[in-house]
């Protein structure tokens, strides 16, 4: 009996739906069946796609509505539904609204759909370079976006820098961007903001119009009430996007400058407070004051330096950092992050470490892991713990050059890799002051806490270091140096990726390129480049606020004019007459670049680390050889010496002695 009925109840059903009484009509072909509500009405549940297809250098962003100048609701689509006043249509009256984004060198060919719609519009219907719009949409649709090499030779974004700034005393406030390259870059679309990154959105700043292009050597200026609508004040920024919205550049400033903020030279140099503005032409160059430190006392040492690669081609010609560890050189390049190992013979000579050539290893970021070797850290320093981790400064990304990014990679130098991953990171730009993208830290060191602790003055706690007071850190304190300003900062590290300042030292130099901690003196030594004449600082920590500070004039040998950015001292145990050597790491060369000098010292391996007298420790009131036991004339070039020079002169090796700059 049940079965009849539901035969029965099946036919009554089919009858319905043919009749179209009462149940829901079924929905035509474009859409599928609707989903019955009880009242008649049906609720759709599927969409007309739009697909978009492309050859490659393309990205879409889709916008739900026609308004174009606000963010897309849609960034990298490659499908998208019909949309009427933002919500799905299918009734066939819907439509879609894209933006095609086009990779640099290139340019569209054309973009077409293959059916189910009325119209295709591009700019001169939309009034907006770049902008489609699909209309009456009525069914499944394929859009194709083909683009070729753009016939006109484009230069990179990068080219691109923020040159000369007003904040305060013109008629308007204005910024200036400049094309330091060689090649046209097409800016349309670009913007500036200031601190508040969301300027577009409120309509306060105006991309630039389709077609917008800078020449090399060019200037173009954004000037108040035209291209943007805010003030600039102080503290405050400015942020340079592309027409992705990608960051391009950014300075920051605290206070307005007196006249104008400019690079000086016009896109390479650092920005200066100059009193004349030059807005939409070159900035003035003007011979800066040579710096003079008339308290520096004379080097220490020997007047000698010898250059050990004479000729040679060891390294590459962007070297930067060095940490001289357990018998063996660490160096590292600001391209790349390449970095070499090298064994310290005794003989004199230099061999590459196992596992290392002359082309060096590689280092990338942790974000890099998926595609290292495209991976580039502008590091700047490199220093070894006691465990033999090894550490880097960077200053910043070079796939994004123009932006500081203040980071510390943790790695493992002899991993058996061409391109070595960071196992990792800690990104201090915020704990450090904004500075311009190529003026960040530019070394980093590592000293044990045994050498610290009751003499370093740690401001985060408001008393002496104390390594218990952060159980979670890395062991030990990393020392940075910032170019921009000169000042040392003292980091913990700790294992969650979180950094904590916990000193910062202003060592009277201008500009600081280099650390080394000689623990056998007690020192930490800070060196800065040719810009500032080669001159070095000796900071002591003397468990006070304020750290004895003793600047150094360079050996009388050193050509004060190389750029001069790694520094390590050689252990104290392999001293020789009285001698022991330094080590010189020169920036923009790739021969001649590691040159060598020498400390006085008073090591006799027979005796533990001696105590000076008060009035020849570092920082004391005498003003002869601070930290170093007098060896008579030590102009005068001792054994050691000779025998450097006759291995120099012999076979452009000399002898070069092992460091422990870890506890002795």
């Amino acid at each position: 009996m049940k079965r009849k009925w539901k035969c029965i109840g099946a036919l009554a059903l089919g009858l319905t739906l043919v009749l179209g009484q009462g149940m829901p009509a079924f929905a035509t072909e474009n859409v599928k069946q609707g989903t019955y509500q009880g009242n008649g009405i049906v609720t759709q549940n599927e969409t007309y796609q739009v697909s978009f297809i492309t050859n490659g250098h393309t990205t879409v962003d889709v916008f739900y509505g026609r308004d174009y100048t606000i963010n897309p609701d849609v960034i990298g689509a490659q499908t998208t539904e019909a949309r009427s006043d933002g919500e799905i249509d299918v009734s066939g009256n819907g439509q879609v609204n894209f933006r095609v984004n086009v990779d640099s060198g290139y340019e569209i060919e054309s973009v077409t759909a293959d059916a189910n719609y009325k119209n295709l519009k591009g700019a001169s219907d939309t009034g907006v370079e770049g902008i489609y719009r699909l209309t009456k949409i009525t069914g499944n649709v394929n859009v194709t976006i083909n683009v070729r090499e753009s016939s006109r030779d484009t230069g990179a974004r990068e080219d691109i820098v923020i040159n000369e700034i007003e904040s305060n005393g013109d008629a308007t406030d204005w910024v200036e961007i400049y094309n330091k390259g060689t090649k046209p870059v097409d800016i349309s679309g670009w913007y500036i903001t200031d601190d508040n990154t969301g300027r577009l959105a409120s309509n306060k700043t105006t991309p630039l119009a389709q077609g917008t292009i800078l020449a090399p050597g060019g200037h173009y200026v954004f000037d108040q009430y035209v291209n943007f609508d805010f003030g600039l004040g102080a503290p405050d920024e400015v942020n340079l996007f592309d027409e992705t919205g990608r960051l391009v550049e950014k300075y920051s400033w605290s206070t307005h400058a007196a006249g104008v903020y400019a690079r000086i030279p016009d896109g390479t140099g650092a920005f200066t407070d100059v009193a004349n503005s030059t807005k939409g032409t070159g900035n003035v160059m003007t011979e800066p004051d040579k710096p003079s430190y008339p308290n520096a006392i004379a080097w220490p040492g020997s007047d000698k330096v010898i250059t050990y690669d004479d000729g040679i081609s060891m390294f590459q010609s962007d070297s930067s950092g060095l940490d001289f560890y357990n018998g063996k050189l660490y160096c590292i390049n600001n391209k790349k992050g390449t970095f070499w190992v090298l064994d310290v013979n005794k003989d004199g000579t230099m061999d590459y470490s196992e596992g290392f050539t002359k082309a060096g290893k590689n280092l990338a970021f942790m974000a890099d892991a998926a595609n290292p070797e495209e991976s580039n850290p502008d590091a700047e320093g490199i220093t070894v713990d006691d465990a033999g981790n090894a550490y880097a400064a960077v200053e910043r990304d070079n796939n994004n050059k123009n932006v500081n990014c203040n980071v510390i990679l943790k790695f493992n130098p002899w991993e058996n890799s061409p391109t070595v991953v960071a196992s990792s990171e800690w990104d201090i730009t915020r704990l450090l002051p904004d500075v311009p993208a190529n003026s960040g830290i530019e070394a980093v060191e590592w000293v044990p806490d045994n050498e610290l602790e009751g003499k370093l003055y740690d401001t985060n706690k408001n008393g002496l270091y104390r390594a218990s007071d952060y159980p979670d850190s890395e062991a030990g304190v990393f020392f940075v140096a910032l170019e921009a300003n000169g000042h040392v900062y003292a980091f913990i590290l700790n294992k969650d990726g979180n950094a904590e300042v916990i000193s910062e030292i202003d060592p009277g130099i201008g500009g600081a390129m280099a650390l080394d901690y000689d623990s056998y003196e007690g020192i930490l030594w800070v060196g800065a480049d040719d810009g500032y004449g080669n001159i070095s600082a000796q900071i002591v920590f003397n468990g006070t606020d304020k750290p004895a500070v003793t600047l150094v004039n360079p050996p009388a040998e050193m050509d004060v004019t190389r750029n001069n950015e790694g520094f390590a001292i050689a252990g104290p145990e392999y001293t020789v007459n009285g001698l022991r050597p330094v080590f010189h790491f020169m920036d923009g060369t790739d021969t001649g670049v590691l040159t060598i000098s020498y400390l006085s010292c008073n090591y006799n391996p027979d005796d533990k680390k001696p105590e000076l007298p008060d009035d020849k420790k570092p920082g004391s009131s005498d003003t002869g050889k601070p930290g170093f036991p007098d060896t008579g004339d030590t102009s005068s070039f001792t054994a050691l010496g000779i025998l450097l020079i006759a291995a120099a002169g012999a076979t452009g090796s000399v002898v070069i002695v092992r460091h422990s700059k870890k506890n002795v």
